[in-house]
């Protein structure tokens, strides 16, 4: 077994272990708990608390529905177990991603977590479906401390094998969120165990940042853009760039190109 930095490589380099951190699960245990004892004390006060004033019975009937209705609507969308899984997930520590031959010897990219010596999936897909690797901020960040940020796996939804989720985004988040040097660094040693295990990506040369391209293919928000005579997969820094646009590129993260609109969008 060999130790990395961010994951441990295991099953001959076809597999490798990460942790979430235990603040998460915490967290999470917390706060699933606290909404599950409003439940069953919502449950109790409907069937044991007599005389119950109306808006005792609103309140209770209210966060019953919620409960109910959340539960009921991931059951049906992803099936029992599935959503079982996908609960399980916020209160599992150990992850890992895998990759597997099919019988027709395609290469099936898997993600998921163990507990109680089973695994469990969260994302099956084809790795000739994969789009790009890259990282970038989350919702939580704060400007000049990039303090949450993310490592994105990027996928041709026709590529799913097995989708926990089912929300058609093309889009899943490898590993915890943290701070962006760490990020980086996962992502880096993440693209590396896909290369290693002959999945195609190509991370864009260095002498890109500050060139003038031109969009190939909307940036919506992955998309093509040209420089010379290469083309090249594209992200937007901003907000959504059309077709046509000059753009200038600014970053290259993992394997994505991230640029910025440099003028209008030039006529047909």
């Amino acid at each position: 077994m060999h130790e990395k930095v961010h994951f441990q490589t295991v099953a001959g380099g076809r597999e490798i272990t990460f942790r979430e951190p235990l603040a998460n699960v915490v967290f999470c245990g917390v706060l699933y708990g606290i909404g599950y004892s409003f439940f069953f004390l919502a449950v109790a006060n409907l069937l044991f608390v007599r005389p119950l004033p109306i808006v005792g019975f609103l309140a209770s009937l209210t966060w019953i529905t919620l409960i109910v209705v959340s539960f009921v609507t991931g059951w049906r969308s992803v099936g029992f177990r599935q959503h079982l899984v996908n609960l399980l997930e916020n209160f599992t520590r150990n992850r890992f991603a895998e990759l597997t031959s099919a019988d027709s010897g395609e290469s099936i990219l898997g993600f998921g977590y163990k507990c109680c010596f089973t695994r469990h999936y969260l994302l099956k897909l084809r790795s000739n479906g994969i789009k790009s690797v890259d990282w970038g901020p989350g919702q939580g960040n704060i400007a000049g401390k990039d303090n949450d940020w993310n490592v994105a796996l990027w996928f041709d939804t026709a590529s799913i094998v097995l989708d926990g989720r089912r929300d058609g985004l093309g889009i899943f988040i490898v590993g915890a969120s943290g701070r962006k040097a760490e990020r980086e660094a996962f992502g880096r040693d993440f693209i590396e165990f896909l290369k290693a295990n002959r999945v195609r990506l190509t991370v864009p040369p260095v002498g890109l940042l500050g060139q003038l391209a031109e969009v190939v293919e909307s940036l919506r928000p992955f998309g093509k853009i040209i420089v010379g005579k290469d083309e090249f997969l594209a992200r937007p820094v901003q907000r959504m760039i059309e077709k046509g646009s000059k753009v200038v590129v600014q970053e290259i993260r993992g394997t994505s190109v991230f640029v910025r609109q440099a003028t209008a969008p030039t006529k047909p």
